[in-house]
């Protein structure tokens, strides 16, 4: 269907990316749920690779279908994975409406787990608006629900966001612990979510004006497989615009090649020296 799909599909399938989530579905409507879990994927595949329009179409296709199966808790779901198509498309009005909306949904329904997924995409939302107070707002929200759960995707999040928003008000040292305890999180979830530890360290380091070394965790993280299209557009790309106009071109494309050629256990390790 697209160029690169069976890897980003097995990709898909290797982070759990387009299931259907917290448990197996009832068995109403048979047809119409392989249907919208077929929905799902081709949504998340979209999504993952940027196709937004795409995945836009298949997530509200999937939301009507849920809905009229009363299946409201994955009806949520779908709402969540459009607010999040929007806002990695730059949608900013159209994300925070759905994911308000998919939020009110699983309150109703009293799913937790749900509920601080969407009020992560509502931090994330607040944080590329550059608005820290509502980030920080939100994140006493997530923290009451994440004091109940144990899970390291979940921790690991929390403590991303939290060292982002910290950043962004110009608390370097508090965002920098912020960061390292999201290492410890994302170490143990792996995928993506470390990568997005990574990227965190090195606008950190960009920030305190150390850009060879954030030049070379951004080479370590470019060489790994199935980077979303979204981190590319809203983390790596204005990273590597940052460290090229110190550095210029050429020796951050060197810089990028040293890091692209190490391997993770050294990579966390120089990271764990700087403690």
């Amino acid at each position: 269907r697209h160029d690169g799909g069976l890897r980003t599909w097995q990709f898909l399938d290797r982070t759990g990316g387009g299931s259907l989530g917290h448990g197996a579905i009832a068995d109403r409507g048979g047809s119409a749920n392989r249907g919208g879990l077929c929905l799902r994927r081709l949504g998340h595949l979209d999504l993952h690779i940027g196709n937004y329009m795409e995945a836009q179409a298949n997530f509200r296709e999937e939301a009507r279908l849920w809905r009229g199966l009363g299946l409201l808790r994955l009806e949520g779901e779908a709402l969540r994975s459009l607010g999040e198509t929007y806002l990695a498309e730059g949608d900013f009005e159209a994300a925070e409406q759905t994911l308000l909306r998919s939020l009110a949904q699983f309150e109703e329904v009293g799913d937790e787990g749900n509920a601080l997924v969407s009020l992560f995409g509502l931090v994330e939302l607040a944080w590329l608006r550059r608005k820290p107070r509502a980030a920080q707002a939100l994140m006493r929200d997530t923290r009451v629900i994440l004091e109940r759960r144990s899970d390291s995707r979940d921790q690991a999040r929390y403590w991303q966001l939290s060292g982002r928003v910290y950043l962004l008000r110009r608390n370097a040292e508090t965002a920098r612990l912020a960061f390292y305890e999201a290492l410890e999180y994302s170490l143990e979830a792996g995928g993506v979510t470390l990568l997005e530890t990574l990227l965190d360290f090195a606008d950190w380091q960009c920030n305190q004006g150390e850009v060879k070394p954030a030049a070379r965790l951004l080479g370590y993280v470019l060489a790994q497989e199935g980077l979303p299209a979204a981190l590319r557009k809203w983390r790596i790309e204005p990273l590597r615009a940052r460290l090229s106009t110190g550095l210029g071109e050429e020796a951050v494309a060197a810089l990028v090649a040293e890091g692209a050629a190490l391997q993770q256990d050294v990579v966390i390790n120089r990271l764990r020296q700087e403690t």
